[in-house]
């Protein structure tokens, strides 16, 4: 079967000692998705998304940023200028806001359909807040859902395709996106240090990892 779409949305965590590793993030990650997507699915439409977190406590609105999806490699110039505009700053002590981000992130617009793959991909070296914890800060969502109910949502695959989805999790051992999502065939998680920058994480592995199962 022919893959026509895929759609890949990177959610990251901008406090500030994650500069170095955002750093490494625009100079390597990209350039290497785009050449293994080129060799296994040539012919198919490619899309980036990038939502970046911090803690509402702290940052309030400017908290989760959400781009839009940019068509690779028409839109590739827009993706970099956004790109180049992603701060690390604020985020007060951990834990963040990760588990929101992860949750927009569940529901973008992904393209439908069996013959396309949907991958997302969170990179943080923090703990998530519980859901619903910063209700009363400025700029936080309404009607979140809860912890369970974000793992159900991934689960039943509603608006993903049913056996070309992958959820790759960076984070520190013991978090709740590990705890969440432990037992998932289709969700990756790739242990970092509590705090680090991320300095040890090599793309290359992850990368080839989520891509060639499911393609």
């Amino acid at each position: 079967m022919a893959i026509k779409n895929i759609d890949m949305v990177f959610v990251l965590d901008v406090t500030g000692n994650m500069g170095f590793f955002v750093d490494r993030f625009r100079r390597n990650l990209l350039p290497m998705l785009r050449q293994r997507l080129s060799e296994r699915a040539e012919t198919a439409k490619i899309r980036f998304r990038i939502i970046t977190f911090r803690d509402y406590m702290s940052d309030g609105e400017e908290a989760i940023y959400r781009s839009r999806f940019y068509r690779m490699p028409e839109e590739e110039a827009e993706l970099n200028r956004e790109l180049q505009r992603v701060e690390c700053y604020g985020g007060g002590d951990s834990p963040e806001n990760g588990m929101e981000a992860l949750y927009f992130a569940l529901t973008s617009d992904f393209a439908a359909g069996e013959e396309s793959r949907q991958y997302i991909f969170l990179f943080t070296n923090a703990d998530a807040v519980e859901i619903g914890k910063r209700a009363d800060c400025s700029g936080y969502p309404q009607d979140m859902p809860s912890e369970k109910e974000i793992a159900a949502l991934w689960k039943s695959g509603k608006g993903l395709s049913k056996n070309g989805k992958k959820l790759v999790l960076v984070a520190p051992k013991g978090t709740v996106y590990q705890k969440l999502f432990a037992g998932f065939d289709d969700v990756f998680f790739c242990p970092t240090n509590f705090s680090g920058l991320l300095d040890d994480l090599e793309f290359s592995p992850l990368l080839d990892k989520a891509i060639e199962e499911v393609m």
